[in-house]
């Protein structure tokens, strides 16, 4: 699978073989809009039954990855995505005929 780009407001995206979820939102908070985080300072982890590709807003350092027993899992070091009090949108979308159930 080829890694996709992520757009402005594209905070992460996921595919799998089965599916794609996409997290859009502003990478900023809007009462601390301007101020300047340290990059790299946060973590964001990832764990999955399927290899997965991965692209996350900024210039994110990859940490770590596992392929444990058919689970794969995935660190990596960036600036902040998610704040308090925001709104995201999480898009989950099935492929290949794959049936999404929450």
């Amino acid at each position: 699978m080829d890694s996709h780009h992520t757009g402005s407001d594209e905070l992460v995206y996921v595919q799998t073989q089965n599916l794609i979820l996409t997290i859009k939102g502003s990478p900023f908070h809007p009462l601390l809009y301007g101020s300047e985080f340290q990059e790299k300072e946060s973590n964001f982890r990832i764990a999955c039954d399927e290899d997965f590709d991965i692209s996350l807003a900024g210039n994110p350092e990859s940490i770590s990855f596992q392929n444990l027993n058919n689970s794969f899992a995935g660190e990596y070091r960036h600036r902040p995505l998610f704040f308090e009090q925001q709104r995201y949108e999480i898009i989950i979308e099935g492929l290949n005929d794959h049936t999404i159930e929450f």
